[in-house]
């Protein structure tokens, strides 16, 4: 059986997504597929830029060197993210205040979710990362990680003696997976794809999410009218609903439906 609250219950596998209603319901959960948005429409204008390239070079290279960067900028302009949040605490240290879960943030509440009027989709991490590195591995370069916070700049050398592949890992690390301590709030765990051919690929692609999603939390202000389809979505998945509320002032997540009448579990442990 479940349970009507989270706070108390191990959630330290999972990742988290936070988006508008209607992109919940109309896109991503009409579809089951989650899309990748392109690095230029993130909100941290450092994570865009070209490697740095080795100073002191001879003239004879300039050439190969001008070819490699040229080679680095095309692929920049396929770059994709898909963003979550995560818990601040691992491994599970207990029922700790909801603001450690990384579905208990206010601000991501109101800069994400339509100002606590969108949903918070709960994927499992790993279930996740196997789907998306699997439905992407013949198209391109993959790869997940948590993002890291410091203040210290980064400088990516780009040389003509290292493959590409690992200059193209090397830059994804620092760029995409490391940010100032502004961000550190966020607790983000971050999946790129970098396309083989950006010419030849899609504008976006699309990750399918009925083997990882495994809840729906709606925010405090959701629209009552978007219940029915909430409910649909849940009976159709085999998944619960919780909603954030604000009980004089302190957060909570409670059991919002329980699908088919049956309070199905989580799919995660203890749950």
């Amino acid at each position: 059986m479940g349970t009507p609250t989270l706070r108390s219950k191990d959630t330290s596998n999972l990742i988290y997504h936070y988006t508008n209603a209607l992109t919940a319901v109309e896109f991503i959960l009409h579809d089951m597929t989650l899309r990748l948005g392109p690095v230029n429409d993130t909100n941290d204008p450092a994570e865009d830029g070209p490697p740095t390239p080795v100073t002191g070079v001879g003239l004879g290279v300039q050439q190969e060197m001008a070819h490699r960067l040229f080679e680095l900028d095309k692929l920049k302009r396929g770059r994709q993210l898909a963003c979550f949040s995560r818990d601040r605490n691992a491994p599970y240290n207990g029922p700790d205040p909801i603001s450690s879960r990384g579905y208990g943030r206010d601000r991501m509440w109101a800069q994400y979710a339509d100002n606590h009027r969108g949903v918070c989709l709960f994927f499992d991490r790993e279930v996740f990362e196997i789907e998306f590195k699997k439905q992407l591995q013949d198209k391109g370069f993959a790869m997940a990680m948590p993002v890291e916070y410091n203040d210290v700049p980064s400088v990516i050398p780009c040389s003509i003696h290292v493959p590409i592949e690992q200059v193209i890992t090397k830059n994804a690390r620092e760029r995409f997976f490391t940010k100032r301590k502004d961000w550190e709030s966020e607790q983000e765990y971050r999946f790129l794809f970098v396309p083989k051919d950006p010419d030849a690929a899609p504008p976006h692609e699309y990750i399918g999410i009925h083997e990882a999603l495994v809840a729906i939390c709606v925010g405090h202000r959701f629209p009552v009218g978007l219940r029915p389809c909430i409910e649909a979505i849940c009976d159709r998945e085999k998944i619960n609903a919780f909603k954030m509320k604000y009980i004089n002032g302190v957060p909570r997540a409670d059991l919002y439906y329980p699908s088919q009448a049956t309070c199905y579990p989580l799919r995660i442990p203890d749950l």
